[in-house]
């Protein structure tokens, strides 16, 4: 089974090599796809004779809940760039989606931080007679903050050739922080 397993590994995975930038590209469409479904608003109006009519695209209303529209990156693209690391340590060509999806990973955490401190003192008010809501927002900004800084210092360590190894491992080290950073998130919207 082993042998079988080995083969499959070795010699069917090898043409994929010129496919993975092709599927890297796939992904990244796919997400800006999520996120122009995810940035359109839309509300519940009443026409003229009563009728609910929902608008489906609000341009006027992109912007709003930018840091919603946001978080979703680093999540998604760190995830998967930690599973691309793992997988680059077998097969080296899995090393530059990796380093692409860190990339987006890390300039979307700092966009995805920078959008949620212009709301927090909005969700502070909302939250400061609630102790545990409270914790769990403090808790969220550090990690959010974490995750920030930590994907950008693997990021600059990617560009030094001795360190590459030791980035990837931060990247992977980083999935439980994003999990955290996430599910307290999803605490606080829902």
């Amino acid at each position: 089974m082993k042998n079988a397993i080995s083969y499959f590994l070795i010699f069917k995975l090898k043409p994929m090599k010129s496919n993975v930038f092709k599927f890297s590209l796939i992904f990244l469409i796919f997400f800006l796809g999520v996120f122009s479904h995810v940035a359109r608003g839309h509300e519940e109006q009443e026409n003229n004779e009563g009728i609910q009519v929902y608008k489906i695209f609000d341009p006027s209303r992109i912007f709003e809940h930018m840091h919603n529209k946001v978080v979703h990156f680093p999540i998604a693209c760190g995830m998967v760039s930690a599973l691309f690391e793992i997988i680059s340590f077998r097969f080296s060509y899995f090393s530059t989606p990796a380093n692409i999806l860190l990339g987006i990973s890390s300039l979307s955490a700092i966009g995805a931080f920078l959008s949620g401190k212009s709301i927090e003192e909005e969700y502070e008010r909302e939250v400061k007679d609630n102790s545990i809501l409270h914790s769990a927002l403090e808790l969220h900004e550090t990690f959010g903050f974490v995750t920030m800084i930590v994907y950008s210092l693997a990021l600059v360590l990617k560009f030094i050739p001795k360190m590459q190894r030791v980035a990837s491992v931060i990247v992977i080290l980083m999935v439980p922080i994003i999990g955290i950073t996430g599910y307290l998130g999803g605490l606080l919207a829902h």
